[in-house]
């Protein structure tokens, strides 16, 4: 079963003209029929998008900037800023600071358990997140 969000993230798709309307039905149909797969698994794992073109795509519907973190030249002190369990239980990076401000990239913007968990965590902390 599709969710709400997901099927907005499929409209936005169309919209962009990056999938057209038979290969939403098409990536329905799968989801209907299989409870274990994510949309971002059927979409790049189907040949629909590539990895890259998704996560463009996601960025901007969820009104992130998009960054690339294997092209950013990344600090290692800012590196460990995030706590290693935060980064690995939500699929989250650090990969620049200004300031007080993280810049934060998460793999799964839609994660608002991941987005609460690391703005509860940079609070205590005195910092302010951004994320991309």
């Amino acid at each position: 079963m599709i969710n709400r969000i997901q099927k907005q993230l499929l409209d936005f798709f169309v919209q962009q003209n990056i999938l057209r309307g038979s290969q939403i039905k098409e990536i329905e149909t799968i989801l209907a029929g299989a409870t274990d797969k994510s949309l971002r698994e059927v979409l790049v794992k189907g040949g629909f998008l590539d990895a890259e073109k998704l996560a463009t795509v996601e960025a901007a519907f969820w009104h992130l900037p998009y960054v690339n973190i294997l092209k950013e030249e990344i600090d290692e002190k800012v590196l460990a800023t995030l706590p290693l369990s935060l980064a690995e239980n939500h699929y989250a990076i650090c990969f620049k600071q200004e300031g007080k401000t993280l810049f934060v990239a998460i793999a799964n913007p839609d994660d608002y358990d991941a987005r609460e968990a690391i703005d509860i965590w940079a609070s205590k902390q005195g910092f302010d997140i951004r994320y991309a």
